[in-house]
């Protein structure tokens, strides 16, 4: 009994993150792909990052690794890929007990794991932290600027996609 209550908050918690992200995701789509084109001038080369906003601070900036994500989740003829980044906190983590929680940055650069409420609430419920960086967003650009032809693949779904598979590789 004691696992199903276990189960049940821990999904609860996943998807509530899950919901916020999608929302937030939602709203950025809704502005126009103009709003993107303008901020064109800002993406960095040198990491082949968007940098929409100052990146928000963390405490493990350089922890980071990389997942092979494909491009287009609903072309089966297209096996591009690109690296998107994310971060795995285990320092806290009770795997048979802990919850898992998923933070997805949204729609700036990404810097790793929050030394905030999500990390002393890891702490107190034993919990392991997934951080994800947003495709083309931070780091996990796919493409080196932002041309209208190149946004093609910004989607909601593709996005959620990314989502799940994140979810399912963990």
């Amino acid at each position: 009994r004691r696992a199903n209550t276990t189960t049940a908050t821990v999904r609860v918690v996943v998807v509530v993150v899950v919901v916020v992200a999608v929302v937030a995701a939602v709203l950025a789509c809704l502005g126009s792909v103009r709003a993107f084109e303008d901020h064109a001038s800002v993406v960095d080369r040198r990491l082949n990052g968007v940098h929409l906003g100052v990146a928000m601070a963390f405490r493990e900036e350089a922890a980071f690794q990389w997942l092979d994500e494909k491009l287009d989740h609903f072309d089966e003829q297209s096996h591009s890929t690109f690296k998107q980044r994310y971060w795995v906190d285990k320092s806290n983590w009770e795997p048979r007990k802990g919850p898992v929680f998923l933070y997805i940055c949204g729609e700036g650069e990404c810097g790793g794991l929050t030394g905030s409420y999500l990390q002393e609430t890891a702490q107190k419920l034993g919990g392991l932290i997934l951080v994800l960086e947003h495709s083309y967003f931070g780091m996990s650009s796919p493409f080196t600027d932002l041309s209208t032809p190149d946004l093609r693949f910004l989607t909601v779904s593709n996005a959620l996609v990314d989502l799940g598979y994140f979810s399912r590789v963990m």
